[in-house]
This record gives C-alpha cells, sequence and structure tokens, in this order.
C-alpha cells in the first residue's frame, strides 16, 4: 500500500520555507544573540528651551545589562513583579531593551536594511514594562520604535509610549503599568530600493529615579493580502491581511483580518488597515490581493495489480490506470482535493541465471543459496508488486596453488590480508577482481641477516654514512646496509665516537707581539701529556717542529701554524700572526761639552735589537745642516754617536737630529729628536 505522506509532508516544508525566506537574517534574533543589530546607550533630558527630549552622550556598547537575549521559556523578573507576561512571543528568542536601573539613562538597539518588495513590510511585536511616577509625560519613562531614511523618520513609520495612568492596552499595577505582547506593521513599499534604520529605545525617567524596559521582536513580509485557504469544492478562499494593526477595513466590507470569498481570476479585493498609534487618514495602508489561478494538486501513485492504497484515512482498489479526483480532510476547514494519476503494475515472471563462487552465497526472497541448482521463489519486486522468480544457480570451486618462498630475516611477504614475518606454513584466501578467489597454500622460509659490529672514530663536525643512515653523535647505532638484489641486507652495529679537538693555538692573544732579538716560546694548547702528534710552520727557524712546545726568534712580522693529529683522521689546525717590535732605546735631550765628564757627548743607551746608526745628520735652528756621520757602530751599554769635542765647536742652542737606524734584522728605522746644546 502507498500513503500520501511524502505529499503532505512536501507540501508542509514548501509553505515554511515560502515563508522563511522573506525574512532578514536575525532581525528576530534568532541566531540567539544580537548579530547584525547595533547596541548602545547614553543620556536622555528635555531641552530647556523646545521643551522636546534630547538624546545624547550616545556611546557603543551595554550598561549595566541594558540588552539581554531571552529565550522562550527563560525567566525573567516579571514573576517577582506578579505580572503575567511571557518573555518571548515569537520564534525562541526576544530581545530586552532596558532595565530596572535608574539614573536618566536611555538604551537602544538598531539596525540598517535594503528595502525590497520582498521585505517591504516591517512587522513587530513588543511587550512594555514602565514606572509611572506621575511626572510631567515628556520626563515619563518610555518606549519607543522609530524607522529612518536619511536620518529623519519615516511618517506613520514610529511607536512611542510614555508611562501613564490610562492608557490604553496597558494595565495597572501598583507605580507599574504594563502592556502584553502587542503587534504592529509599517509599509514599506514607498521606500522600495532604498536603506531603512530601525531604532528601537527605552529609557528612564527624565528625573533620574525611575525605569522603564521592554522586550521586543521582528520580522519581515510582503506588503499584500494572501490567499491562506481555498475550496476547491464551492470555489472559495480564505484570504488573510498581515497582522500588526489597530483596524482591518476590507473592499468587502468586512472589518476583521481574515475574509472567505468566491474566487476569482480577476478579483479586485483590497483591505485598509490603520497602524497602532496612528488616527491620521494618512497613515492608513491599502493591501491588495493580487489573484492567481488555482490549479488542484496532483500526486502519482504506483499500486500493484490487485493491491490497494490509501488516500485521505480511505482504501482504494483501481481495476485500470486511471486519474482519481480526492478529497483530503482538514478540521475545522473544507476538504482539500487533489488528483491522484493511479499507475496500475502487472504482476510479472522472472528467470535468473547466476553464478557464484565456492563459499559464497546468492540471497534471493529472504533466503541464501549456496549449491548448484534450480529455484523458485516469491518476493517483492523493486516497483512493490509479487514476481515469481526461477533462479538457475552454478557454483564455481576456488582455483588452488602451492608456494615456497624465502625471505630475509626482518623482511616480510603479504599474503591475502595476512603479513608474514616467520617462517611456516600458510593457507591463505586469495581476492581476485571480477573472478572467483584463489585457495593459496605458502611455505615460508627465513634467511638470517650478516651483522657486523665496528668502532669507528670521527672529528666532531665530521659525519659518519652506513647504509641510509648520517651519523654524527656519539652513540651505538644499528643500522641496515641494503645489498644487491637477491641478497639480504647486512645489519650493521656501530660505536661511533666523536672526538672534539681544541683549537690548536687558543690561548695565545690574536696577535702576539715579541720584541726584536727576543726569543718566543708557544706551547700547543692540549695537555702535553695527551697522544697527539704536532706540526708545527713558520717562516724562522724553531727549536722543534714535531714538539708540545717551540722556541723561535722571528726578525719581522709572520705567520706560526699548527697542526695537531689525534692518531685518526681528525685533526685540526690553527695559524696564529706574530707581530715583531722595536726594541727600546734612549737619546739624551741636552749636552754639555765643557770636559767635566758629564754629559760631554751625544750618547744612546739600550737597543739591543740595533746593528749600527747608518746615518745621522744634525741641523740647526734654522735648518741648516751642520753635521753629517755614517756608519756608527753600536754598543748596548753606551755609544757615543757625537763626540763633545766636536759638539762644543757648536754655538749654544737647540738642533734637530736625522738618524737611520739599521736593525739587527737589516731594516733601516728612521729616528728624529732634538737636543739642548749648553755651556
Amino acid at each position: 500500500m502507498k500513503t500520501l505522506a511524502c505529499f503532505l509532508l512536501s507540501l508542509i516544508f514548501l509553505l515554511t520555507a515560502l515563508g522563511a525566506g522573506a525574512q532578514t537574517s536575525n532581525t528576530g534574533f534568532e541566531d540567539g544573540d544580537f548579530g547584525g543589530w547595533q547596541l548602545s546607550n547614553g543620556k536622555v533630558r528635555q531641552d530647556g528651551r523646545t521643551g522636546e527630549k534630547i538624546f545624547e552622550r550616545e556611546v557603543s556598547g551595554s550598561l549595566r545589562d541594558g540588552h539581554r537575549i531571552f529565550a522562550i521559556g527563560e525567566d525573567s523578573t516579571l514573576k517577582k513583579q506578579n505580572i503575567s507576561l511571557s518573555t518571548v512571543y515569537w520564534g525562541k528568542y526576544s530581545a530586552r531593551i532596558g532595565n530596572k536601573e535608574t539614573s536618566n539613562c536611555f538604551d537602544k538597539i538598531s539596525r540598517s536594511f535594503f528595502v525590497t518588495s520582498d521585505n517591504s513590510l516591517f512587522q513587530y511585536s513588543f511587550a512594555i514594562v514602565l514606572e509611572e511616577p506621575s511626572h510631567p509625560p515628556v520626563r515619563q519613562p518610555a518606549f519607543m520604535i522609530r524607522l529612518l531614511v536619511d536620518g529623519r523618520i519615516i511618517p506613520c513609520g514610529n511607536y512611542e509610549v510614555t508611562a501613564g495612568k490610562g492608557i490604553p492596552g496597558f494595565q495597572n499595577l501598583g507605580s507599574i503599568i504594563y502592556r502584553d505582547w502587542t503587534v504592529g506593521a509599517i509599509d514599506l513599499r514607498g521606500y522600495i530600493g532604498k536603506n531603512i534604520t530601525i531604532e528601537i529605545i527605552t529609557h528612564d525617567c527624565l528625573d533620574g529615579g525611575h525605569w522603564g524596559y521592554a522586550y521586543f521582536d521582528s520580522k519581515f513580509d510582503q506588503a499584500e493580502v494572501k490567499r491562506t485557504v481555498f475550496c476547491a469544492q464551492d470555489s472559495t478562499m480564505t484570504l488573510t491581511a498581515p497582522e500588526g494593526f489597530e483596524s482591518y477595513q476590507w473592499s468587502t466590507g468586512d472589518t476583521t483580518q481574515s475574509i472567505q470569498v468566491r474566487y476569482l481570476d480577476e478579483a479586485a479585493i483590497y483591505c485598509y488597515v490603520t497602524p497602532f498609534a496612528s488616527l491620521e487618514e494618512d497613515c492608513m495602508i491599502r493591501f491588495d490581493y493580487k489573484p492567481t489561478p488555482y490549479k488542484l494538486p496532483e500526486v502519482t501513485v504506483r499500486v500493484c495489480e490487485r493491491d490497494s492504497f490509501e488516500f485521505g484515512g480511505k482504501f482504494f482498489t483501481p481495476v485500470k490506470s486511471d486519474t482519481m479526483l480526492l478529497a483530503v480532510p482538514r478540521p475545522g476547514l473544507c476538504d482539500s482535493l487533489v488528483n491522484v494519476l493511479v499507475t496500475l503494475l502487472p504482476l510479472r515472471d522472472t528467470t535468473l541465471h547466476v553464478s557464484i563462487c565456492e563459499k559464497e552465497s546468492y540471497p534471493l526472497g529472504g533466503k541464501e543459496f549456496n549449491a548448484s541448482g534450480a529455484y523458485s521463489v516469491l518476493l517483492k519486486s523493486s516497483t512493490g508488486c509479487d514476481s515469481l522468480v526461477s533462479l538457475h544457480l552454478t557454483v564455481v570451486p576456488f582455483p588452488r596453488a602451492f608456494l615456497h618462498v624465502s625471505i630475509c630475516e626482518e623482511d616480510s611477504y603479504v599474503l591475502a590480508d595476512t603479513l608474514i614475518r616467520t617462517a611456516g606454513t600458510y593457507v591463505r584466501t586469495v581476492k581476485r577482481a571480477n573472478a572467483c578467489d584463489s585457495i593459496v597454500t605458502a611455505t615460508i622460509t627465513i634467511i638470517p641477516l650478516p651483522r657486523h659490529r665496528q668502532i669507528v672514530s670521527i672529528c666532531k663536525g665530521d659525519t659518519l654514512r652506513i647504509g641510509e643512515d648520517v651519523l654524527r653523535e656519539t652513540g651505538i647505532y644499528t643500522s641496515r646496509v641494503v645489498r644487491s638484489a637477491g641478497l639480504c641486507d647486512s645489519i650493521v652495529v656501530t660505536d661511533l665516537r666523536v672526538l672534539a679537538l681544541p683549537s690548536p693555538l687558543s690561548d695565545l692573544p690574536s696577535d702576539h707581539k715579541v720584541i726584536l732579538g727576543d726569543s718566543l716560546t708557544v706551547p700547543a694548547n692540549v695537555p702535553s701529556e695527551e697522544s697527539f702528534t704536532y706540526t708545527w710552520t713558520s717562516e724562522y727557524p724553531l727549536t722543534c717542529d714535531t714538539c708540545h712546545s717551540v722556541s723561535m726568534m722571528p726578525q719581522r712580522d709572520s705567520n706560526l701554524s699548527l697542526t695537531i693529529n689525534k692518531g685518526t683522521s681528525c685533526e685540526t689546525s690553527s695559524t696564529q700572526k706574530i707581530t715583531v717590535k722595536l726594541c727600546n732605546f734612549q737619546f739624551p735631550n741636552a749636552v754639555t761639552p765643557n770636559n767635566d765628564g758629564i754629559n760631554d757627548d751625544l750618547v744612546g743607551f739600550g737597543g739591543k735589537c740595533i746593528n749600527r746608526i747608518g746615518k745621522l745628520e744634525l741641523f740647526n735652528r734654522w735648518g741648516e745642516k751642520v753635521l753629517v756621520k755614517d756608519q756608527i757602530p753600536w754598543n748596548v751599554s753606551r755609544t757615543v754617536i757625537c763626540p763633545g769635542e766636536v759638539l762644543k765647536a757648536y754655538p749654544e742652542g737647540t738642533y734637530y737630529y736625522v738618524m737611520a737606524v739599521e736593525l739587527i734584522n737589516g731594516t733601516l728605522h728612521p729616528v728624529r729628536g732634538s737636543i739642548r746644546l749648553l755651556k
């Protein structure tokens, strides 16, 4: 039997989807948050000149829980005040704007949207709770809804109420007045193609001692009269104008939100509505009914010969394929007529020739067949109709194979779905595409791997490659070395020792200096008792070029190099620059050639690196050359450069000398100075 459950569910889904399509994202807070809305708060006061309310010092965000989302069934403070209000009206969530705090503050939510024909009707619902302190109306707690275009309030696009006694639609509870959920709507067809801003505001009394808050929800729809029910039997239909208005006036004379009329393809039916809080004739809105041809819904039913189907709570047994006009009861409404297109399916016989593999079975009619033979089975076909099936079954035996396999130790062999690592005999079923499986018996032999152990030393920073492994650190490593095809790999265990050699000359300063003529001793920067070999290299003779330390007497700036080796391939070298300095020598700055035996001669002292004075030139104060001497031998203890007997021939005064000092390494070193001649 077939039912129309799928058809009815599809119809319900379609109607639901059409209604949901008219909504603007999260306009009604159905995401459970304020997404898409802007929250703000500030101060409200009365202008001293105009007497109007002024909202000022507005900042983004929420102050003292002035904005909050309520879920359906969620409690609020209403019960504590004995106010019988729910916190949600439409859907699952609503927003509360304002709180019970007092300080002449206002709380606001706002958002902007682009008006199209699909959202040309803004519908809202609200419930209001206000304290009534009996201030002048402009200073009372208040609630307001405003729609703005380009910063100006839309005509007929606002609702505002301030606290007060006797307000229609409000109930009094001591010093509190409240209004249960009320639905309102604003026509936006005149603003299609423009951006509209919604503002919802609550505020305390302007004196700062009394509060007010409201629950709010909203949604969008199309600004038109909708056909909600159609009765095909008598061609009547129910038309419904949008909810949320204070009064309705139909062109038929009716004054209810919904009316029932006869169906006409070109019916000129319309409804005038008056928004809440507006008695102005200009604020009346006209909604028109746009007639659309009505076509009976159709559903297709496939039913087997001699079978029946259920529709509308009744059973029907067709004798042929046909179209039937049937009714679906609707409680409280007229029946819904549906064209049911019935296709009658005849019974049929089927013959099957099937081959299966050994150990398999063939399912048919709730049974399993695993032996060759002929069988008759009565079963339901894919259309749901009974069929008699003749099954001719052939069972194909498995092919069988025997294998002898040798594998290396630590390798594996895959047989069917088994990974084999140990020797033995295994029997497995091997799957084959588009063919019966095979039964394979495999005898596995394991060949042990050759093993080798070694101790290797390398220098720090070097690497050792064993097979695919690259070794750098001290440790014991097990490596697999792949050998040529047909041979098993080798296992190599390496005891690797990484030697870190110091810089051979790291204790010397970066630029070592020695006095010309002195001997320099340099040790290697490793303990002398260690088994190193030493190779020294220098431009000047060394006392020993393979010893732990060497001595040398450099004549000029040069490099000293040392290479140390630990008895393996590990060695390191370094080079040190040796700087040769001039030795110290002195000349007096005054001479008294008076033959008293004290400071009579021009002499030099020290200078063990000096060989001779190649040339001496003496100048008077006017730059005149007064004396020249060549090749003066040098004595470290005391060298007479110019005797007093020569100097006393010159008048007193200051003289300047230039000497070319020949050093023991053969180079000439210029020396300049002055001397005072006294008599």
